[in-house]
Formats: C-alpha cells, structure tokens, sequence
C-alpha cells in the first residue's frame, strides 16, 4: 500500500524501518489480547484502533465503575467486564494493558500491571517525574516485559520517512526545532486536563508533545 508518496507496509508483518525504507523481519500470526484500565475518551479511541487491527483483541475493560464498563463493553463487544482495575490486571487471558487513567494514576497502575505479568501502552505523559519514569521501566526490565509510552506518532511510518530523511541530509543540517500544539476546549469544570492534582496542565496535556517531538529529531 502507499500514501503520500511513501510504501506502507502489508498488515500482517513486523517491519524494522532503515534509512526510511521496510526490512521484513516476520510474520506475526499471535493477537495480542488487550485489557483496558479506564472508559474515557482517549479509552474508546484506542477500543476503535484496536478493533479495526488485524493483531489486537478487546479482551477486557475494567473501570471503578461497573456500569460504565458494562457499557463500554457493549459498544466494542468486549466479553469480560470488571468493575475495579485489579481484576482486571488477575485476568490470565489478558497480555497486554492499556493504561487510560488520570495522569497521576499511571506509575501505580502501570507498576501494578508489570507485577501481574501484563506488557504495558502507558497513555501519555508517562509519569509525573523522573524518579516514577525510572521505577516504571526498572520494573518491567526486571520482569521481562515491554513498557511504552502511547505517542502513536513514533510508530508512523511518515515520522521514520522524515527520521530517514534527516539521517541521509536530504534538508540539511537539523539547527531548530519549532513546536506549536493547541485546541479549544469549553469543557473546565471537573476535567481532568485542568486539575493539578491529578497531574494535569498543558504540559502535561500537549505540551508533552512538542517537547518529545523536539527530542526525538535532536536525538537528546
């Protein structure tokens, strides 16, 4: 397939990108079952990708709420419903989790899903400092697992074409990097992108973006 003047790669196949080009490594034939903590909207979006994969199956969606993991279930078909995170992360069938939660809940909760044995797509900012970053990946390290933060632009093929593009100098020498993320939002009271307390505020909303973005090309 191709798009934008660039070859996109066949579903089906796991592809290491060089220099902006695809090297087939193998066949992936395993789906990886996904469990869902959190029924909010970035929750859904990601219950959307994953059912419109050829890899990923919904296994389970646990949320403090029964109710809304009932009805989170019923809108992706979603067969195993929890009503607290825990459960959830016992579950045998589940290999992977999605972390969606409050910003301020993600090293519990990825940390707790690395000790039930579960591969982790921490929603972004990953943590809410260093030290919670460093102890996420020492404890997925120790326990053979994979632990990622969710910026789907670094899995892009147009982001490896640009990274391709840099490395062969096709613009030159990389000497500044110019950033700019916004969105209007009516939506104040009781967001959780607007509450201190639970690690929130445009850097941590969008500016997380631009700033990883910007470290990303610089290589720092």
């Amino acid at each position: 397939m191709s798009g934008g003047g660039y070859n996109f790669p066949p579903p089906g196949l796991v592809f290491l990108v060089r220099g902006g080009s695809f090297v087939k490594l193998r066949f992936m034939s395993n789906k990886l079952n996904w469990g869902i903590l959190g029924t909010g909207n970035i929750a859904r979006q990601f219950a959307t990708g994953v059912k419109a994969s050829t890899r990923g199956i919904l296994a389970g969606v646990g949320s403090r709420s029964i109710r809304s993991a009932e009805a989170f279930a019923r809108q992706f078909g979603i067969a195993r419903v929890f009503g607290d995170y825990q459960s959830l992360l016992n579950d045998p069938s589940v290999n992977a989790i999605y972390v969606s939660l409050p910003n301020s809940m993600h090293h519990e909760w990825t940390i707790k899903a690395l000790n039930a044995g579960k591969h982790v797509l921490c929603e972004k900012p990953f943590a809410v400092d260093v030290p919670q970053s460093q102890e996420m990946f020492d404890v997925a390290e120790k326990a053979g697992l994979k632990v990622m933060e969710a910026f789907m632009y670094r899995c892009h093929p147009l982001t490896h074409a640009v990274e391709g593009a840099l490395a062969r100098g096709a613009i030159g020498e990389l000497r500044l990097i110019r950033t700019s993320f916004c969105y209007r939002t009516t939506k104040i009271e009781g967001n959780v992108r607007f509450s201190p307390e639970l690690a929130g505020g445009v850097l941590m909303d969008v500016g997380c973006y631009c700033i990883n973005f910007a470290r990303h090309f610089a290589a720092a």
